[in-house]
């Protein structure tokens, strides 16, 4: 509900609005420290304000109206306390005199109707203090203005009270309005030291012009009524018909005194009446409607009120492209065969014309069909991104996560239960709710905003994350390393593996990241794995670090792009984006254990790092292991195995 309008009604017959014809003062002085001015040559014909700086001159002057005339013709013209104030106007004309200097003016309310200021006995004196005796009724003026001395005879105009106005200049119109002596002071003071402002002052003759008042007032008859057309409402097109019906509620609107009822009920929209009545029933369209309703009492007077109907489409539109998913790769080629079916997508208006597949990482076009074989052929985890479209032009995205394992894995971590590896992580916290440095999953515990990707479907508007809606299993995120609790603004994590029997070691680790990072912040955005063989010195495995000269694109779930500056780097060279990658690494040393240490450093300004699945396994990812055949063990069944196969026989090969 939005108060949009409300007006008074007029008699009929009468006019809406009154200014009355201007009043002018019968009283006015020019008050100086020996108190009122009596000169012959000036006398009551001038009203001077002057400051310090003027010496002896330094005054201030006193204007008085008797507005018994005014309020009798009011009362005549709508009925005795049947109007009302909306402004009043002071008018005060220029002498013109040599000694006239522009400067600060103020103009004060008094309370005082009553002391004499047109003789010797005024117990006034310059300068106006708010002490005793002063005709002020507060030190804070109705106005504060420029007097610009035009050495002319000119009338200036200025307004001490408006419709809504409160202070002193709402007392202004509650004296006109109501004081029992019809009478109103106003004190025109100097506001600096240099001013000389010289106005003409109350006199009998005609060729003066005393300061005025210009009084507006309206009618009271019929104060505005309220209007209330009820709270906004918002529905949905359920049975995809294109239009709701909804039921409009104008019951808590009413009359206001003196009015006693509500006659009439007016809807509009766009200015078009739609409906009468307390609560119509109308259908409305999908889309947002902003309805007007118009009251009317029973003396005429009007107000309105606006209710905002928004009917949102009940067609939906929802892509699936399946759950997320682990497959091992084949123990002779390394590939691995996964089908990707989006046949559990829904529409409800109609039929899916299009559906597309596409590699989310490089935004290839994998399939157009609902239901495609993909052959996979490198090592770690894959996104795929099911784009659908239907008979009515409406879209929706779903994406879906495979990662692939080679047959060669013989230890790893991936934060859920198929490895068993010792993990310590310092610092373990506590972090905030903003802040993370740990093992993370979604419905445990809190988790940063600036790491989750809830765009698919938990929150549609989200900008920021790595973590899609869809990933449920654990996963290390860190965010705001430098907090109160945390005040070095770094983290270390390190994970323990037996790698006895094994070599040709390969390790590879999923990692994401989004936000805009800093390369000298204190400390600054960067994290580093480390590997150690049997407690020997420490191998750098992976160096990610912030590039300040780049810009990158992030892919939100929802199939949002966003462009942030300083992403971070992989080594100097692979940036990292917000969809999970697989960047693996040789060891080259063999031994007992290994362990893998992350040290990682960051300022508060939520960017974030996520990483999963830590794998170790054997054979390079060109080589992804041996294969039956592979007589010399290099990894390939070619020609020089069958050479091998054939001399075992004692034959050459051909």
């Amino acid at each position: 509900m939005k108060r949009v309008l409300g007006l008074l009604a007029a008699a009929v017959g009468l006019a809406a609005t009154t200014l009355a014809q201007p009043y002018f003062a019968q009283q006015s002085a020019t008050i100086r420290s020996g108190g009122r001015n009596m000169s012959a040559s000036s006398g009551n014909q001038f009203m001077v304000a002057e400051g310090a700086n003027l010496g002896t001159f330094a005054s201030y002057g006193v204007a008085r109206w008797d507005l018994t005339t005014l309020k009798n013709n009011l009362n005549l013209q709508y009925g005795a306390a049947n109007w009302r104030i909306t402004q009043v106007d002071v008018v005060v004309t220029q002498t013109g005199a040599s000694f006239g200097a522009s400067g600060a003016m103020n103009v004060h309310y008094s309370t005082d109707d009553a002391t004499d200021i047109l003789t010797a006995a005024c117990p006034f004196r310059w300068p106006l203090s708010d002490g005793v005796g002063d005709p002020v009724h507060s030190g804070t003026p109705l106005l504060a203005y420029t007097f610009n001395d035009c050495r002319c005879i000119q009338a200036d105009t200025y307004t001490i009270y408006v419709d809504g106005d409160g202070g002193d200049r709402l007392l202004v119109a509650d004296d006109i309005t109501n004081m029992g002596d019809s009478s109103l002071t106003l004190v025109f003071e100097d506001g600096d030291l240099t001013v000389a402002a010289s106005y003409r002052g109350m006199t009998g003759t005609a060729t003066a012009n005393p300061p005025e008042l210009l009084v507006t007032a309206v009618p009271i008859a019929g104060n505005p009524p309220t209007a209330n057309a009820g709270v906004d409402q918002t529905v949905t097109d359920t049975d995809v018909s294109g239009s709701e019906s909804i039921t409009l509620d104008g019951s808590a609107s009413h009359a206001n005194p003196p009015a006693s009822s509500i006659t009439n009920y007016a809807w509009t929209e766009g200015g078009s009446p739609i409906a009468s009545g307390v609560s119509p029933t109308l259908n409305f369209t999908v889309g947002v409607h902003n309805v007007i309703l118009t009251v009317t009492d029973n003396l005429g007077g009007t107000a309105s009120d606006e209710v905002i109907i928004t009917v949102r489409s009940g067609v939906q539109i929802v892509a699936a492209a399946g759950a997320n998913s682990t497959v091992i790769a084949d123990a002779c080629d390394g590939t691995a065969s996964i089908t990707l079916d989006g046949t559990g997508s829904t529409y409800n208006a109609g039929t899916i014309t299009s559906y597309t597949w596409t590699d989310d990482s490089t935004g290839a076009v994998v399939g157009t069909l609902p239901i495609e074989i993909v052959s996979l052929n490198l090592v770690g985890t894959h996104t795929f991104r099911l784009h659908v479209v239907g008979s009515g032009g409406e879209t929706d995205d779903d994406v879906r996560t495979v990662e692939v394992r080679p047959s060669t894995v013989f230890a790893g971590h991936d934060f859920d239960s198929l490895f068993a590896n010792f993990v310590n992580i310092v610092p373990a916290g506590p972090f905030a709710t903003g802040d993370a440095f740990g093992v993370l999953q979604r419905g445990t515990g809190s988790i940063p905003f600036g790491l989750l990707d809830d765009s698919l479907a938990t929150f549609t508007g989200d900008l920021t994350g790595i973590v899609n809606d869809k990933k449920l299993d654990a996963w290390f995120g860190s965010q705001d390393l430098l907090t109160a609790t945390n005040t070095g603004g770094t983290g270390t994590a390190t994970f323990d593996f037996t790698i006895a029997g094994h070599s040709n070691i390969m390790i590879a680790i999923d990692m994401g990241a989004m936000g805009d990072y800093e390369a000298t912040g204190t400390p600054p955005d960067e994290y580093t794995f480390t590997a150690s063989v049997d407690g020997g010195a420490a191998i750098t495995v992976f160096s990610i670090r912030c590039d300040e000269a780049l810009a990158q694109d992030y892919r939100l779930g929802s199939g949002t792009v966003r462009n942030l500056a300083d992403p971070l780097k992989v080594d100097g060279t692979t940036v990292l984006t917000n969809l999970f990658r697989t960047f693996s690494f040789p060891l080259g040393v063999t031994g007992s254990s290994l362990t893998l240490t992350l040290s990682g450093s960051g300022d508060g300004d939520d960017e974030a790092f996520a990483f999963d699945n830590i794998l170790l396994y054997e054979c390079t990812q060109s080589n992804p292991c041996p294969c039956a055949g592979d007589l010399n063990g290099d990894g390939l069944v070619d020609i020089s195995d069958l050479a091998l196969f054939l001399s075992s026989f004692g034959t050459a090969a051909p």
